[in-house]
């Protein structure tokens, strides 16, 4: 939580900063952001940190296509709020594309109730406006691989003599897991006089999830809670809700 104090607190330095009127007004058509959420372990299915980079062009007058590159991998940190499986000896490490194509409403107003529910939206006071910024509509795709090392204890033989007795041993598998996402996402982009910029968005929709395992020879039977699938094996169809919030440059 510390990490997370920090962080707004350095963005809220920033924003104010660049908020000051000396800079060029310059139209900024392209932008490079990351995702910052991405980088808090703690708010991470596999307690992973996702190493992220986004660039955005135009298409059309206020149609841009967005897209995105992720190295993902998990941390050392035992306490596990939101895994599928709180077990800090699970090592887990992949990649994520995503693709979104976004349209923007020409919508530049903050609407200000909405802050109580998404106070991050703080940030995007004093931007400019232009034909990506402001509030907009997207529709996002996306894919993640990830390969788990996992730990299992099994059966390695059983002595009855002089007494009966089972010996287990340590067993190391692999688990891959491919996931596809689609989201409608709705949010609001907001570009600085100097070319900082915060962008924010929730969205909705549906995401497959699909897993095999390497090398497993017992029955270790964890799932993806709250879901009956299993983490290791078999596939899952279900609905799924996103937010980001991302900072960056434009120019």
């Amino acid at each position: 939580m510390a990490r997370v104090i920090l962080i707004l607190f350095f963005l809220f330095r920033i924003s104010i900063g660049f908020s000051q009127p000396n800079d060029t007004l310059k139209v900024k058509k392209y932008s490079i952001t990351t995702s910052v959420l991405d980088y808090i372990s703690e708010f991470r299915t596999f307690n992973e940190v996702i190493y992220n980079i986004e660039i955005s062009v135009p298409i059309k007058k206020k149609n841009y296509i967005h897209f995105n590159v992720g190295y993902l991998k998990s941390t050392e940190i035992d306490k596990i709020f939101f895994s599928a499986f709180p077990n800090p000896i699970d090592k887990t490490q992949g990649y994520r594309f995503q693709l979104e194509g976004r349209h923007y409403l020409n919508k530049h107003k903050l609407f200000e109730p909405s802050l109580l529910l998404f106070w991050l939206g703080v940030f995007q006071y004093k931007s400019i406006e232009q034909n990506n910024t402001g509030y907009y509509i997207a529709f996002q795709t996306k894919y993640q691989f990830t390969e788990t090392e996992r730990e299992e204890k099994v059966v390695d033989y059983v002595q009855e003599q002089p007494y009966f007795e089972t010996f287990y041993k340590q067993n190391n598998y692999t688990v891959d897991r491919n996931l596809l996402g689609s989201y409608f996402k709705f949010g609001y982009n907001a570009i600085k006089k100097s070319g900082f910029t915060v962008d924010y968005a929730v969205g909705v929709g549906a995401v497959y999830i699909s897993s095999s395992s390497e090398n497993k020879l017992g029955n270790r039977n964890d799932s993806d809670y709250p879901y009956d699938k299993l983490f290791d094996d078999g596939t899952l169809f279900r609905f799924d809700f996103t937010y980001s919030f991302k900072i960056g440059w434009s120019f």
